[in-house]
């Protein structure tokens, strides 16, 4: 709930220069406590 703005542009960002091979889904959570939970497959 409390993301700076950007983030997720950020991290896919990031993520995509580094590993142009990896899909970056982000799905709004609004948990109070972490801005970014992280799941990997």
């Amino acid at each position: 709930a409390d993301a700076p703005a950007g983030l997720v542009e950020a991290v896919r960002a990031h993520v995509g220069s580094r590993w142009p091979f990896v899909e970056v889904h982000a799905y709004p959570g609004g948990q109070p406590y972490y801005p970014l939970l992280v799941g990997v497959e």
